[in-house]
């Protein structure tokens, strides 16, 4: 029998073609041959065993989210899953030869990697990496045990979008805020516009006073004017003022503007549309849309004192779950999609996170009110739509806009073609 752990698991036959008894010396060694030959099914079962079990674990550690990384003594990577490949290709130089052993990782983006490996950070705490424009947090532990000394694990987090989240949420929630506090104020403020008017145009009216009296008059009544536009930027921003939404050709309206910016901008602006505009209907406030495109298209205008090239485009997206342009998450369904890029001065990186703020502007004084922008971000949100924007100093500015489509409108009924509006600038 071969044997294997004491226990029968086959059989070793001897066979000779001439009759004849057996010898116990011949006996014992086919006995002997079968033990060893129990023993070496033995080893290989457990190598089998040893080896299923390393196999499920490098499974479980490709599977982690967080990249693992297994250092040796002198930095050289001995084990990497996919997500840990992923970071070293942005947190070290030449990540290739890296993971291919020929050489060893001696910094991690701007940390020498014996800082993050002997002086751990407080308890439950991570270091913070940044290279490339992503942020990584990393922890490293020791392996003990003397086959192991000497190697450590590292568990290397991506944050770069976690860290965006954050930022876009926190800026939301300020410009609510700043939103609800600034419509408050803007009512009261217009409550008391609208008596100055009143009163100003009653007196003008008062045959007592002279043409110099009422031309005095005339100016006040244009500032007060000027200031009820003001307030009304307020309002849009602060998601207050009262809409007239229906279904509305957002293709129509584009191809309007268009038109009319072509007569009005300065010849060396070339203006190129690019919209396909089908199936481009949304709920929305036909004014407080062409105030929109209005404010973001002379932005650009304002970009761009030596000329260049101003880009509109349109068409209808899918976002797909999981697949959000933007984040926080847009809800799954059909979009309308509005870009307006520009080849103009471009905004600056630490401007660009407060260009929706109310009365923040990159313009000199006198030039702009720094409404504009905050005005557009108010009246998306306040269709239920999102924007978003990319620039980059010297080469241009994009704006993108997303508005949900009807099918996407809570309580929007869909509309029949007669319902749409898809008017002219001459008929309104």
């Amino acid at each position: 029998p071969i044997l294997s752990d004491e226990q029968p698991i086959g059989g070793l036959s001897v066979v000779d073609f001439q009759p004849r008894f057996w010898a116990a010396e011949e006996i014992a060694l086919a006995e002997a041959v079968g033990r060893q030959l129990g023993g070496v099914a033995e080893r290989l079962r457990l190598l089998a065993q040893v080896q299923e079990q390393a196999q499920q674990v490098r499974q479980i550690i490709d599977a982690v989210p967080e990249g693992v990384l297994l250092v040796g003594a002198n930095g050289q990577v001995l084990s990497a899953n996919p997500p840990a490949e992923k970071a070293l290709s942005v947190l070290v130089d030449r990540a290739d030869e890296v993971m291919a052993g020929r050489r060893s990782i001696t910094r991690l983006g701007e940390h020498p990697l014996a800082e993050l490996l002997t002086s751990p950070p407080i308890k439950g705490l991570w270091h913070t990496v940044e290279a490339k424009g992503s942020a990584f947090e990393i922890i490293a532990r020791p392996i003990t045990g003397e086959a192991a000394s000497e190697q450590w694990v590292l568990v290397v987090k991506d944050v770069t979008q976690e860290r965006k989240v954050r930022a876009q949420l926190a800026q939301q929630e300020q410009l609510a805020t700043v939103g609800q506090l600034a419509a408050g104020i803007a009512h009261d403020f217009n409550n008391i516009l609208s008596v100055i008017m009143l009163y100003t145009e009653m007196v003008a009216r008062a045959e007592q006073f002279g043409e110099r009296e009422r031309e005095r008059l005339r100016i006040v009544k244009q500032q007060a004017d000027q200031a009820t536009m003001l307030i009304q930027q307020i309002l849009d921003f602060g998601r207050q003022a009262v809409l007239e939404r229906r279904p509305l050709d957002m293709a129509s309206l584009l191809e309007e503007n268009v038109r009319l910016f072509r007569r009005m901008l300065p010849e060396h602006i070339e203006i190129i549309w690019e919209g396909n505009g089908e199936g481009c209907i949304v709920y929305a406030d036909r004014t407080r849309m062409q105030q929109m495109l209005t404010n973001l298209i002379v932005n650009a205008r304002d970009a761009m004192p030596d000329g260049g090239v101003l880009r509109i485009g349109l068409k209808r997206i899918y976002v797909a779950e999981g697949k959000s342009p933007l984040v926080p998450e847009m809800e799954t369904g059909d979009w309308v999609q509005i870009t307006i890029q520009d080849t103009g001065v471009g905004i600056p990186p630490t401007a660009l996170t407060h260009i929706f703020e109310p009365f923040f502007t990159t313009k000199g004084p006198g030039e702009g009110s720094g409404l504009g922008l905050a005005q557009v971000h108010g009246i998306i949100g306040q269709h239920g739509g999102r924007i978003g924007v990319e620039s980059r100093p010297g080469e241009g500015t994009t704006f993108t806009i997303y508005l949900p489509t009807m099918a996407l409108q809570a309580g929007a009924k869909l509309p029949s073609a007669g319902d749409i509006d898809v008017r002219s600038s001459d008929e309104h």
